[in-house]
């Protein structure tokens, strides 16, 4: 069965266009491909994206939402690329702790939801320990161990009967295909 994905535009007006004929840029291109004509690996995408993009919500992060792409960074020399992005304002944060769970709650919720591995998540982990160490500088608590307590709150939420999380789930993965893909659905009202 085709994924509705298959057909969905990848953002590579990062990459100059003479970069866009490179080996890497070009495996990066196949990659996405493979993964936006993939069903499950877009499910498990959209559920983590909708982790990452209540929890940094409800830190009042404003997130933002972006689809494929394929950028390169100067910095490290090397190109980038994503399914889709759920980025919070990092000039907002005010409590680490609710940062964390937002940066955790997506490889959370592809676990308990989906019952899959994202690749993404690792990613996501590394960000926020290079966040740690480059803007806090405290003593108290490692990144790690941030990340730990995190990684529990959210999935006991998600374990929670009365938690609210599940149920802005549906909506959240509605916004995730609507915004980052092009995929209009209509969320199911929680009954």
């Amino acid at each position: 069965m085709p994924s509705q994905f298959e057909n969905i535009q990848i953002d590579v007006s990062r990459v100059p266009i003479d970069m866009q004929a490179l080996p890497d840029f070009q495996r990066k291109m196949r990659e996405l491909r493979r993964d936006l004509a993939n069903p499950t690996t877009m499910e498990a995408c959209c559920i983590h994206e909708a982790g990452h993009l209540i929890y940094f919500r409800r830190a009042d992060l404003d997130p933002s939402l972006s689809g494929p792409m394929i950028m390169y960074d100067e910095a490290c020399a090397q190109f980038r690329h994503g399914l889709a992005w759920v980025k919070p304002d990092l000039r907002a944060i005010r409590d680490l702790n609710a940062f964390a769970k937002g940066v955790a709650a997506g490889g959370v919720f592809t676990r308990v939801i989906a019952g899959q591995e994202y690749l993404g998540h690792s990613g996501d982990l590394d960000v926020f320990r290079g966040i740690v160490k480059h803007r806090f500088r405290f003593n108290g608590p490692t990144a790690d161990e941030i990340l730990r307590t995190a990684i529990s709150a959210v999935e006991e939420d998600l374990g929670e009967p009365e938690s609210t999380v599940r149920g802005e789930i549906p909506a959240a993965i509605a916004e995730i295909k609507d915004h980052c893909f092009g995929i209009r659905m209509t969320a199911p009202s929680p009954d």
